[in-house]
């Protein structure tokens, strides 16, 4: 459109562009732990934690054919933070230059107490105060009339003044009580806070329709949950069977999710779009019957749903819906039989099954789509000797078509599919 259909266009351009990206990002962080003697009754652990980032980001897209057209030289917006402050090479048509920061000053403790010999309660505390920033600019170049402005760009710091740089603070818990009840045999119970930072979106404020919404929304907050936990660490039959599992409840609030939906914005951005909560159950296993055989097993069972979805949240699924990419039954069994063939070699056989319960794609309602459940084989038979290993190896046995991932986005519904069946030979050799 910019190089061919403008209006006023005496030619077509080549329709070609490319892209020149720069990222540099400088990190400096500090902890300071100190606790007292662990081996006594009543112990303390406090610590403090500073995180100082700079993330510096900037994308050239360079279409030869505005200089034809007689695009002018692009170059940052006067008064608008810069990384390369420089006019831009003939052709760059569109381009951006952002500077996000983040400074974190966080105190955190411990505090143990044995109530008994096998009976231990902590209490924990993190008190972080965080400061996030955004500053920069995108600009686009149009053909120069000879007159106007032709900053036609967006300038992130006059956008945010005021707003940017941001402040996050708060204190998160932690309260757990595990139970030895004896050398083979723990259980846990706890209760704990967590969160993620917010921050703000480049393209805030825009909408499909200038001055009309929705909009995107300029900042995005903390979201945060709270879990809540049961768990135990088993070691049964003479140490021959390991069986460890929780059961948990997390409860999500604000949740943070990227969207990217083009009746608000042709870049993607994120929002706090609502709450969620999650009810799962958790177990490994492993079991060995003989010296030779090993059984092992994994599961996961997950009940989400979104909880409150806020009425000014529009085109998200409803109420009840469940979470993206959180099948709610996930296992993996594994059998595998070792047998020594001389004192410095062996074989091995091993048949591993998969099963991954169907899911959605997206919370978002333009972009959610079901994808089913499946299951896979693989099959391995292996010859080991001193450092060297030899591997036959067979993925996906039952050349099972599984659909991982589908995504619409530039109005493309894109399908992301399994391996198909695959066979292959692996030499490696451990030193």
């Amino acid at each position: 459109y910019y190089i061919c259909e403008y209006p006023g266009y005496a030619s077509c351009g080549e329709p070609a562009f490319y892209l020149d990206q720069y990222y540099n990002t400088e990190r400096t962080t500090h902890e300071f732990r100190l606790n007292t003697d662990m081996d006594r009754r009543l112990r303390l652990l406090v610590g403090v934690f500073y995180d100082d980032t700079e993330n510096i980001e900037r994308g050239d897209w360079t279409y030869p054919a505005t200089i034809e057209q007689g695009f002018a030289p692009n170059a940052p917006i006067p008064g608008a933070t810069s990384s390369n402050p420089n006019a831009r090479i003939p052709g760059v048509a569109f381009f951006n230059d952002f500077t996000r920061t983040k400074e974190e000053l966080s105190f955190f403790g411990e505090l143990y107490f044995d109530i008994t010999d096998s009976l231990t309660a902590t209490v924990g505390a993190r008190r972080y105060d965080i400061e996030i920033g955004l500053n920069g600019s995108s600009n686009f170049a149009n053909r120069d009339w000879g007159s106007g402005d032709l900053n036609w760009g967006r300038n992130v710091d006059e956008v945010l003044e005021g707003a940017s740089p941001a402040d996050l603070s708060d204190t998160i818990l932690k309260f757990n009580l595990q139970w030895d009840i004896n050398d083979d045999i723990m259980v846990y119970g706890t209760w704990s806070e967590g969160y993620r930072p917010g921050g703000f979106n480049r393209n805030g404020g825009s909408s499909k329709v200038p001055g009309v919404g929705p909009f995107v929304p300029d900042f995005y907050q903390s979201d945060e949950v709270t879990n809540m936990e049961f768990g135990w660490k088993m070691s049964l039959l003479n140490q021959a069977l390991r069986f460890n599992g929780s059961i948990y409840r997390v409860e999500w609030e604000a949740m943070q999710i990227g969207v990217l939906d083009f009746d608000i914005s042709n870049l993607t951005f994120i929002d706090n779009v609502s709450d969620a909560e999650i009810n799962g159950l958790e177990i490994d296993a492993a079991w060995l019957p003989t010296d030779n055989l090993s059984l092992f097993a994994n599961l996961s069972f997950n009940d989400t749903e979104l909880t409150d979805v806020p009425a000014n949240i529009v085109g998200l699924e409803s109420e009840g819906s469940p979470l993206a990419l959180a099948p709610e039954l996930q296992y993996v069994l594994r059998g595998r039989y070792d047998w020594a063939l001389s004192e410095n070699s062996g074989a091995f056989a091993q048949l591993v099954y998969q099963y991954t319960d169907d899911q959605i794609s997206s919370i978002v309602s333009g972009a959610s789509f079901n994808m089913d459940s499946y299951s896979t084989w693989d099959a391995t038979l292996g010859y080991s000797r001193d450092n060297w290993t030899i591997t036959l190896f067979g993925e996906n046995l039952s050349d099972e078509r599984a659909t991982l991932f589908i995504s619409n986005e530039d109005d493309i519904v894109k399908t992301t599919p399994n391996r198909p069946r695959t066979y292959g030979l692996r030499l490696s050799y451990r030193y």
